[in-house]
């Protein structure tokens, strides 16, 4: 987790800005261990998630000070659940059934988020055009019903905290698309071109046994050709 705050307009370069954080999983009060600067000056702090404890307050006081002076500190208290963005899941996988549908279904993304406080949305498109939104509660697959396999279909996944885990959260990422090309276009295609080669060749064979036939009435003698 990331944490910034703005100095204040009038604060000198050499301000001394730290940051103590405490929650219920700790002992006592910390300190900021990996502080994030902007011109040498302290303006936030990095916290692993080794330093984090799930669903609980998160309590964070930033003071200041100089040689001449101490600033006024400033307190705030966070709900680490409802700043959680996680990944979307990298993996997931299509099946084209005899049914006229494509089923999907997917694994639980990284991360700690517990698989009962994740919801999804699928997106969907039809020949890389607009995509059209899903959104997937209390599952992992969805069904599209009524596919047409004479076109393209692409689909993509994201994830985010629900409301029974969080007052708000953040979606995360897409995840990269995958497609369910129109191999039946294709088929058609290789097929319409085989049938007109073939009619072409008998066609040529016709002409051929046609035109022989036809000098051999005249007594013409017809070289064979190999």
């Amino acid at each position: 987790m990331e944490c910034r705050w703005q100095p204040g307009k009038s604060v000198p370069q050499h301000m001394d800005y730290t940051l103590f954080y405490w929650h219920n999983g700790l002992p006592q009060t910390m300190q900021c261990k990996h502080y994030l600067q902007t011109k040498g000056m302290n303006t936030g702090c990095l916290f692993q998630s080794s330093e984090l404890e799930d669903y609980t307050s998160f309590n964070i006081c930033v003071n200041g000070s100089l040689k001449e002076d101490l600033i006024m500190t400033k307190y705030f208290t966070l709900e680490t659940h409802n700043l959680v963005k996680p990944d979307p899941p990298q993996r997931f996988n299509l099946n084209v059934s005899q049914a006229d549908k494509i089923d999907m279904d997917w694994e639980l993304p990284p991360g700690m988020v517990p698989p009962q406080c994740l919801e999804y949305e699928v997106q969907i498109t039809r020949d890389y055009d607009l995509w059209k939104t899903k959104l997937i509660q209390d599952e992992m697959s969805f069904t599209l019903h009524k596919w047409n396999p004479k076109h393209s279909y692409c689909f993509r996944i994201r994830s985010k905290v629900n409301i029974l885990c969080a007052d708000d959260g953040f979606w995360s990422e897409w995840s990269p698309y995958q497609c369910v090309k129109a191999l039946e276009r294709t088929t058609e295609i290789v097929l319409g071109i085989a049938a007109a080669l073939i009619g072409f060749v008998l066609g040529m064979i016709s002409f051929i046994l046609l035109r022989n036939k036809r000098l051999k009435k005249k007594g013409v003698v017809v070289p064979c050709s190999v």
